[in-house]
């Protein structure tokens, strides 16, 4: 089973980015995992990597609940830049939280794929693992 080339967790515990690439090896899931603690640093990148030309991560795990920028305003700062190049990313909301409003906000976005309630679990890793190998043989 095919591999994701790039991978980002953007998550302020570093424990959880250490849990998901521990995890990530033992599945197989990736070949390179770019973790970022803040939602700043990670939207630098990301303009960084447009701005050059470069190509972006196939999945982002984000986490909701972060300080000074939420998942939900990297979301909101993400849409403003509006490249035809994201839809090559797949972004998963990777959170704590269980709040009902949270849940349907994220079904109705268009840029997010899954809400995935913490831990990440391997099986849930080989199901998004399999769904990007079924979503690449369908776009060949």
């Amino acid at each position: 089973m095919n591999k994701l080339k790039k991978v980002w967790v953007i998550d302020d515990d570093p424990i959880n980015n250490i849990v998901f690439k521990k995890l990530s090896k033992f599945t197989d899931f990736s070949d390179e995992i770019i973790d970022f603690v803040n939602a700043i640093d990670a939207l630098d990148s990301f303009q960084q990597i447009l701005d050059r030309d470069e190509i972006l991560p196939e999945a982002i795990f984000l986490d909701i609940r972060m300080p000074i920028v939420s998942g939900w305003d990297f979301m909101d700062r993400l849409q403003d830049i509006d490249s035809p190049k994201m839809e090559t990313t797949t972004i998963y909301m990777l959170t704590s939280s269980s709040d009902q409003s949270d849940i349907h906000r994220a079904k109705h976005h268009s840029y997010i794929e899954d809400y995935i309630v913490k831990p990440i679990t391997v099986d849930k890793l080989k199901e998004i693992k399999q769904r990007h190998q079924q979503s690449g043989e369908q776009s060949e």
